[in-house]
C-alpha cells in the first residue's frame, strides 16, 4: 500500500473510531447553518422518529458479545442500528432544511459507516463463527428483507433498551427539534 493509501485508511479508522465526537462537531455546525421551516421540521421528525423507533426496537433485542440476534429486525436485517441510525439522520438533514449538509451527511456515513459495519462484521464472525456465516448469507446487511415470514417476533426486552442508553438518541432527537423549532422561519 502506498503512502497516501495508507495514510488514507489510518484517517478513515480514526474518523471510525471517535465518529461520536466528530458528530458532535458536525451536529454544531448543522445547527448554525440550518434553515428550518414548519413543514421541513414535521417532514423531517417523522423520519428521524422512524429511525428511532428502528433504533429502539433493536436495543431491545441485542445482548453485544453475548448471543448473535437474529430476531425482531435481526430478522430481516443486520444491522438494523445503523439503518436507524441512518434514518434518525436523514430526518434530522431534512428538519434542517439545508441540502449541503444532507449531501454531506449522505457521503459521511456512507464511508464511515461501511467502513465500521465491516469491522463489525469480521468481529462476530469470529465470535459466532458459523452460526454468523449462515445468518450473513440469509440476511441482508443493511437494506431490510420484509417477505420473509417466521422470527420477526422473540424477546425484546425494555431493560436492555435502558441499558444501551437508548433514551439519549430520543432526548438528543427531542433537543435537536425543540431549537430548529426556535429556530424555524
Amino acid at each position: 500500500m502506498t503512502g497516501r493509501g495508507y495514510f488514507l485508511i489510518k484517517l478513515l479508522d480514526f474518523i471510525v473510531k471517535k465518529r461520536i465526537a466528530f458528530a458532535f462537531l458536525l451536529v454544531g455546525f448543522f445547527l448554525i447553518f440550518s434553515r428550518p421551516t414548519r413543514s421541513s421540521i414535521l417532514l423531517g421528525l417523522v423520519v428521524a422518529v422512524a429511525g428511532e423507533v428502528i433504533r429502539t426496537w433493536a436495543s431491545g433485542y441485542i445482548s453485544k458479545s453475548k448471543v448473535l440476534a437474529t430476531q425482531g429486525p435481526y430478522y430481516y436485517v443486520r444491522n438494523p442500528l445503523y439503518l436507524g441510525s441512518f434514518i434518525i439522520g436523514l430526518g434530522v438533514c431534512l428538519m434542517g432544511g439545508n441540502v449541503i449538509f444532507l449531501l454531506i451527511y449522505l457521503l459521511l456515513f456512507t464511508v464511515v459507516y461501511m467502513r465500521l459495519v465491516r469491522k463489525e462484521e469480521e468481529k462476530v464472525a469470529r465470535l459466532f463463527g458459523e452460526e454468523y456465516i449462515n445468518y450473513k448469507d440469509r440476511v441482508p446487511r443493511f437494506i431490510p428483507r420484509f417477505n420473509k415470514r417466521g422470527k420477526g417476533r422473540g424477546d425484546f426486552d425494555w431493560l436492555r433498551v435502558l441499558q444501551h442508553g437508548e433514551y439519549n438518541a430520543w432526548l438528543g432527537l427531542f433537543s435537536i427539534t425543540i431549537f430548529l423549532l426556535f429556530k424555524a422561519k
